[in-house]
């Protein structure tokens, strides 16, 4: 009898899609299910990044989804959970508008979340203590 590695499934699971940005198809994918990748193309964060992508200086060729930290958030006074993208990260592979010049950048998109900058008192200044 054969064996089923644990996960095995989970790993080659790719989706993908298809967003419209500065007048563009651009692809992209990310190793979810289809469910998932939807919930992070509706977020209001990538709604906001893609708008601000489209409106400036560079052409966004493709877009991989490399991971995403999700919320259960109460909705409503039934108190049914609705999942929120909180953390997105995206590899984007974009160019310069003007000359074409390759750009690839790591973009990390913050959703639901409230950050919570600790600050450091060290002989009399103050500092803020800033992770990615």
């Amino acid at each position: 009898k054969k064996r089923r590695k644990t996960g095995a499934a989970r790993e080659d699971n790719m989706s993908s899609a298809t967003v419209r940005i500065g007048g563009r198809s651009v692809p992209v994918t990310g190793r979810m299910d289809t469910d998932m990748l939807s919930l992070i193309l509706g977020s209001q964060a990538m709604k906001n990044w893609m708008q601000k992508a489209g409106s400036g200086t560079i052409i966004v060729k493709d877009i991989k989804v490399t991971s995403a930290d999700f919320a259960a958030v109460p909705v409503g006074i039934t108190n049914w959970i609705k999942r929120s993208p909180c953390f997105i990260s995206l590899q984007v592979n974009c160019v310069t508008k003007d000359t074409a010049h390759p750009l690839h950048q790591l973009v990390l998109l913050r959703g639901c979340v409230i950050v919570m900058l600790p600050i450091i008192k060290c002989e009399g200044e103050l500092y803020v203590a800033l992770s990615i």
